[in-house]
């Protein structure tokens, strides 16, 4: 892989396995509802961890002011913040908020103008639609058009086995379940034994 980006780590302990596994792109949950969701003082705590690196904020259904007042509140803890948003509205919302993001694409979602909108810089595909976008051709002209970032996106690290060997592609991984022990308790050793590490980051997950 040229990349991956790591979904839902809401705790320290999580956060250290990963940055001993060589992870260094994170992408914290401020969704309400979400089973990663991340309180502000945890996530203060995190980004303080690892303030040299690009560190995004996933939103949905948020309104502008809550993004910008999450935002106020976090910038002083690290400086390099992209939003990130998992929900489908309209490509001028996400514009009024005036700020780099990446959007989780949703076919059925305004995708045709957020990939050309001015602050959008990437797309997260999910493999749940792979297929789909092979009959996208238009898809693709955006991306190259707008120089987008592309990450292929697993909602797991057991469908990301994936990823093992494809060392052309960005990947994205949401923490869950199949890592965890029971609700939002994560197994560190089984996190740290997922095939995705075996080649990716095989060095560093020797250490």
């Amino acid at each position: 892989m040229k990349g991956l980006l790591v979904h839902g780590c809401f705790d320290k302990t999580t956060f250290t396995t990963l940055l001993s596994l060589n992870v260094q792109s994170f992408a914290f949950d401020l969704r309400a509802r979400s089973a990663n969701l991340i309180s502000f003082r945890s996530l203060q705590e995190l980004l303080k961890l690892n303030p040299k690196t690009e560190s995004v904020l996933v939103f949905a259904n948020d309104t502008r002011e809550t993004i910008l007042s999450a935002l106020n509140i976090l910038k002083p803890s690290h400086d390099n913040l992209l939003l990130e948003f998992r929900d489908n509205q309209k490509a001028e919302f996400y514009e009024s908020l005036g700020l780099p993001y990446l959007w989780y694409f949703r076919p059925e979602g305004d995708w045709r103008n957020i990939l050309k909108s001015e602050n959008c810089c990437g797309v997260l595909l999910p493999l749940e639609f792979q297929d789909l976008y092979q009959s996208l051709p238009h898809l693709w002209t955006l991306i190259e058009e707008n120089h987008l970032r592309v990450y292929l996106h697993a909602d797991n690290f057991t469908g990301a086995d994936f990823f093992v060997g494809h060392d052309e592609i960005s990947a994205s991984v949401d923490l869950a379940a199949d890592v965890q022990n029971s609700y939002r308790n994560v197994d560190q050793i089984k996190l740290r034994s997922m095939k995705l590490w075996r080649k990716s980051h095989e060095s560093a997950a020797g250490q």
